[in-house]
């Protein structure tokens, strides 16, 4: 059983690791940290966690723990991620793993030192829903263009996602999303084409009222060339209040699927091709129970690839470039 400790309390760390683990034999939930130790020390009587501590490196000097979930704010997960690896920690970070492609590389480099695992958290690629997505795919042939949104309104203002300092805004929150789903599809497509990196051609925000910085909602168009196209919509706070969803158009048909991030609330999958219509719903649990197993096995079949985070570092490219296509400054 993977040892695995809590790097701060987060609301997203109630459901991604807390509840997750729960239902996962191969983890232990078995420590947390906050800076302020009454705090922790509430958290972890809450949860039944059996050992709290004052300060993240507190609980990276315990020799007992294998790995650390790391749900903090975007603009620490650098330092964080690779205290966590220089402590011999095996590190979950939350998406996205860095606030730009440049701290991305620094942790990748660090990454390359260690023969340890660490991800970063996009859960939904883990789940049976997403698996089938990516079988699916061939019936269309030749991919032509790609669609990813993922609008959600988060209305408290006062959270780190509306905060510049702390790397926030749409595309480091719902967008990194987008993006992500929208590059896997074309590294699956099946035109010759798997691989390549979208170039940004276009890219428009809707800034935040109260710091212009911020992308309440961002826009973007992708081209990866060979006649395969893309574009993401990503949304804190806009008109288009829910929407998450992804569309794939191909030359035998399109495939569109509903809430590839939660699709444990509810989801379908839905294919067309000529006069065929094919609608699947797809049972499983939650993203994060899929995402913690995972984990917990890539552990357990080390040693890691120095490798595993291109895809981290690629993702974060294309999110700088929308950044500055959309003449906002990067995180």
């Amino acid at each position: 059983m993977i040892r695995i400790g809590l790097l701060g309390t987060a609301k997203v760390a109630e459901y991604a690791l807390v509840k997750a683990s729960e239902n996962t034999a191969e983890v232990c939930l078995a420590a947390v940290a906050a800076r302020d130790g009454d705090k922790a020390a509430r958290y972890a009587e809450r949860y039944g966690i059996s050992a709290s501590y004052t300060g993240y490196q507190a609980l990276l000097e315990q020799t007992d723990i294998d790995a650390v979930y790391l749900p903090l704010a975007n603009h620490v997960h650098e330092e964080w991620a690779i205290k966590a690896l220089r402590a011999g920690k095996h590190v979950l970070c939350e998406k996205p793993l860095a606030p730009n492609a440049a701290a991305a590389e620094r942790i990748r480099q660090e990454a390359a030192n260690h023969q340890l695992v660490i991800w970063e958290g996009f859960a939904f690629q883990h789940h049976p829903f997403w698996q089938e997505v990516l079988a699916l795919l061939p019936e269309l042939g030749k991919i032509e263009h790609i669609e990813a949104s993922y609008c959600m309104p988060i209305p408290d203002k006062s959270w780190n996602v509306y905060n510049y300092e702390h790397a926030g805004g749409s595309m480091m929150d719902t967008g990194c999303y987008t993006v992500c789903m929208a590059r896997q599809i074309a590294q699956h497509a099946v035109n010759g084409n798997a691989g390549i990196e979208p170039s940004v051609t276009t890219a428009s925000a809707t800034p935040l009222k109260e710091d212009v910085r911020i992308d309440r909602a961002m826009k973007a168009d992708l081209d990866w060339g060979g006649g395969m196209t893309g574009a993401i919509h990503s949304s804190i706070w806009s008109r288009s209040l829910v929407k998450i969803s992804l569309q794939v158009s191909g030359e035998h048909g399109s495939l569109h699927a509903y809430n590839p991030i939660l699709p444990w609330f509810w989801n379908r999958i839905t294919l067309r091709k000529q006069d065929d219509i094919i609608r699947r719903k797809i049972p499983g649990g939650t993203t994060f129970e899929y995402q913690l197993r995972d984990f917990a096995n890539a552990i357990k079949t080390l040693p890691a690839r120095s490798g595993m985070l291109d895809d981290a570092v690629n993702n974060m490219r294309v999110i700088d470039e929308i950044y500055r296509k959309a003449g906002l400054p990067l995180r």
